[in-house]
């Protein structure tokens, strides 16, 4: 847990984090703060920061990246037979968005592939989907990667452009990794 306190209030900040152990053989409440500010392996935050890639972190000290990985990354609990039914259905969904063409399948697959294997890379191109005909899943394709893969905490469906992304107070940017613009 996130809590923002300073040396001279963490006493008071994190009494409830006082915990018991054994001092001279017998059980003793010792203070959270107390033994925290004598542990030479502390650490403490300085400074908050956005960055899905880990390794510049290693340099930086005294950070701690709010970036906590893409909900799809997270493994269920137990076997998922149909797992290899969901690939196939979204290779399909791809295909189909792409035009049933090769060559955009393939662009299509490799743009989604990077925004998850390197997330911190912006790839300078927009997919931009236009479909003669409805139905050919652009919404379910977005949606999926969307929620299922990225996670909302990441992930913006833009429906107004004026007031959701240029208006003068706007935080669709703010932690935004996946940004899904509707009926531009």
């Amino acid at each position: 847990e996130i809590m923002h306190t300073n040396l001279a209030s963490a006493g008071v900040s994190l009494a409830s984090y006082n915990f018991q152990k054994v001092v001279d053989g017998e059980l003793a409440t010792a203070c959270f703060s107390t033994e925290w500010l004598k542990d030479p392996a502390k650490r403490t935050v300085k400074k908050f920061v956005f960055c899905p890639d880990p390794n510049p972190l290693k340099q930086i000290p005294n950070t701690y990246n709010t970036y906590k990985g893409f909900v799809g990354s997270v493994k269920p609990d137990g076997d998922m037979p149909e797992t290899q039914a969901i690939v196939d259905r979204f290779k399909d969904l791809i295909f189909h968005n792409a035009g049933k063409l090769d060559v955009m399948n393939t662009y299509m697959t490799n743009w989604l592939a990077l925004l998850v294997q390197k997330p911190w890379v912006v790839p300078g191109v927009a997919i931009i989907l236009i479909n003669i005909d409805q139905g050919t899943g652009k919404e379910t394709l977005g949606e999926f990667m969307g929620s299922k893969v990225i996670g909302r905490e990441y992930y913006k469906n833009i429906k107004n452009l004026e007031t959701e992304m240029f208006d003068s107070h706007s935080t669709a940017m703010d932690k935004t990794l996946f940004l899904k613009f509707e009926e531009v």
